[in-house]
């Protein structure tokens, strides 16, 4: 039987995930219901992508019950409201990265997925992207930033860090493609096996040590997003 999901916004992101889970055996998945702040964002979106429902509302699609996994992408600064509310419907999902803004945040879906006993899963960024291995990227947070990458660790050394160091830095911009998590999904879900919650290639323990790392490095250059203030 095919893992049934449901696609959570019908931004680019989204539509990628969609165009990548297409490659895989129709068989194996299958798009089934895709939700959008509006309707005919979502209603062009299931056309497009051969998703049998649209709907103009994220509750919609929590409350379907032929739904096995929903993929959310949305923008980051709403993965903690948007998680919970699939979470707490009992959702298994699969989140795009960032999990959320902070490890505050990410402990709180953790615990919700805990909590509700349903998988949850941050799609992994992988070190070598498919477009080839990256050699220098430009971030801008409120201002620009220049990372030399030496063996996928982005050096930094106009922050303090001495020239032979390396500062983990994980820009936003650098994603990886679907095709690990989605498969890694149907695998664990196929197993039906009772506590088995989390991936094997990125569990909860890896998303709360990025998050914290996230932190810990906006908190050396000094940046402060407004949800670390709440």
């Amino acid at each position: 039987m095919a893992t049934r999901w449901g696609i959570c916004s019908a931004g680019k992101i989204s539509q990628d995930f969609a165009v990548a889970l297409k490659t895989l055996p129709a068989a194996d998945h299958q798009i089934v219901a895709v939700a959008a702040r509006k309707l005919e964002d979502a209603q062009e979106f299931a056309t497009k992508r051969g998703a049998s429902r649209a709907y103009g509302s994220y509750e919609e699609l929590a409350r379907d019950p032929d739904v096995d996994v929903v993929y959310v992408g949305v923008i980051h600064p709403h993965h903690l409201k948007t998680c919970l509310l699939f979470i707490n419907a009992k959702k298994n999902v699969l989140c795009e990265k960032p999990l959320a803004m902070n490890a505050r945040e990410v402990k709180e879906i953790l615990d919700a997925a805990k909590r509700n006993n349903v998988f949850l899963m941050e799609v992994k960024l992988e070190h070598e992207p498919v477009i080839g291995k990256i050699r220098e990227v430009e971030t801008s947070i409120f201002f620009n930033n220049y990372y030399t990458i030496k063996n996928s660790i982005i050096t930094d050394i106009r922050f303090g860090a001495e020239p032979n160091s390396e500062l983990l830095v994980l820009p936003q911009a650098v994603w990886t493609r679907f095709f690990p998590a989605s498969e890694e999904i149907r695998r664990l879900l196929a197993r039906g096996e009772v506590g088995l919650k989390e991936s094997t290639i990125m569990s909860h323990a890896d998303s709360l040590l990025l998050a914290e790392l996230e932190d810990e490095i906006r908190r050396q250059v000094g940046v402060v997003y407004s949800q670390d203030c709440q």
